[in-house]
């Protein structure tokens, strides 16, 4: 959430600046400001069943590595595009992708954690997010005045001031991701209905650190 949080602010203005140089739909700045502010969350609604239905198939470790590689791109890209069109794809993109966190997690919190646990540990998580929210902001209006990236173009990309907080908030993704290729590993019982004995002697070695690496998601 914290990649989320770090666009909140800069999005009026780099979509404005859009605008500026080309009309969509021939609606205002700020009609597509909304529309971009809302797709991205709609997105995620849609799209959140079908990752918890391919989580429980094919895993949760790789379901999170496919939606946060695709969500760190697309939010690199976001800060290198002119264009309105291709912002309103980046942001459907980003919504799709990142969609696959919130199943995933929420499945492995709950696969982890005992009963008596877990009520705290869905809070650690939902803590976790509000912070990225929190501090995303104000990390964006700091790395905006920091010129590093300025002036430089390649075919359709071309940076400018908005440019390097999207890639920070892309590299908290990739970061993210490393962490879960990393620390977290799905067990050939998280596939399929284990046996009961399996989630006894699990739960009953279970301690809070091994909730750390999944709260780094948010």
């Amino acid at each position: 959430m914290i990649g989320y949080g770090l666009t909140l602010p800069i999005l009026p203005f780099l979509v404005d600046k859009a605008a500026n140089s080309e009309t969509l739909f021939g609606l205002s700045p700020s009609t597509h400001v909304g529309l971009m502010t809302g797709i991205f969350p709609l997105m995620q609604f849609i799209s959140a069943p079908f990752w918890g239905r391919w989580s429980d198939n094919i895993g949760r470790r790789k379901i999170l590595i496919i939606g946060m590689g695709g969500y760190a791109i697309s939010l690199i890209f976001f800060g290198w595009i002119d264009s309105l069109g291709f912002l309103y794809i980046l942001r459907v993109l980003g919504g799709i992708f990142s969609a696959s966190v919130v199943p995933a997690v929420n499945s492995w919190i709950t696969y982890i954690s005992s009963i008596k646990k877990r009520g705290k540990f869905f809070a650690w998580a939902g803590g976790a997010a509000s912070l990225g929210v929190i501090f995303g902001p104000a990390l964006s209006s700091y790395y905006m005045e920091i010129n590093w990236v300025n002036e430089y173009s390649w075919a359709i990309l071309e940076s400018n001031s908005y440019t390097l907080p999207f890639m920070i908030a892309g590299s908290f993704s990739l970061i993210a991701l490393c962490g879960v290729a990393l620390l977290l590993r799905d067990r050939p019982s998280e596939l399929h209905t284990g046996k009961e004995e399996f989630k006894s002697h699990f739960f009953s070695n279970l301690n809070d650190r091994e909730i750390l690496p999944i709260l780094f998601l948010h």
